[in-house]
């Protein structure tokens, strides 16, 4: 890596680290790019330069999210044991604690901008492919271990699951008098209902 190229690293990581603490101290929309400026000891120009706007500086550190929880999920799937409800449930908990908080407050902030047009889709589009692809790894684990039979159609099972994880980060997303833990035994319970078939024809 070429000196200029270790420049732009620092100061893309000081900018966001700047961005993070002023996020956690006084939340999204009290949060301006003139004060990450500031906390990151560069000039607006500068930060500009790197991040052309609060919204793209948002969907970097989400991205770091995004990135944080594939990691986390990751490791729960290679632990898998032959609980497949509590596998499940891990994932689901993992997912809801990742994106509730300051980092939900990202979330709410640019989701309607997809919606919108007025944010890249394909970071939403890759987090939908990501999680499909855990649980349709996970079923598949479980399938091999015999506690799904050979003709359950993975895909759909998974995007089925997806579905309802989706739904409910939602719901935490929209409303914050909500207890993540009662959205998740929400989330549980559907779980269970889904797969109840699958799991006591074995």
């Amino acid at each position: 890596m070429s000196r200029r190229q270790e420049n732009k690293a620092r100061a893309t990581a000081r900018i966001l680290a700047a961005a993070q603490a002023l996020i956690e101290q006084h939340g999204v929309a009290r949060t301006t790019t003139r004060q990450i400026a500031q906390h990151a000891a560069i000039s607006y120009q500068t930060l500009y330069n790197y991040f052309p706007s609060k919204s793209h500086l948002l969907q970097v550190l989400m991205g770091q999210d995004i990135s944080e929880w594939r990691s986390t999920v990751d490791n729960i799937i290679k632990q898998h044991a032959g609980d497949l409800l509590g596998s499940l449930r891990r994932i689901n908990e993992v997912g809801l604690r990742q994106f509730d908080g300051d980092a939900g407050l990202m979330w709410q902030e640019i989701v309607p901008q997809f919606f919108a047009r007025q944010a890249d889709p394909q970071q939403l589009e890759s987090l939908n492919q990501i999680a499909h692809e855990r649980y349709h790894a996970l079923l598949s684990m479980a399938q091999g271990m015999g506690q799904l039979g050979q003709d359950v159609d993975l895909h759909l099972l998974a995007h089925t699951l997806f579905c309802l994880s989706d739904h409910a980060f939602l719901r935490l997303f929209q409303a914050h008098m909500q207890h993540p833990e009662t959205i998740l035994r929400t989330l549980d319970e559907q779980t269970a209902l889904l797969l109840a078939p699958y799991l006591g024809s074995l």
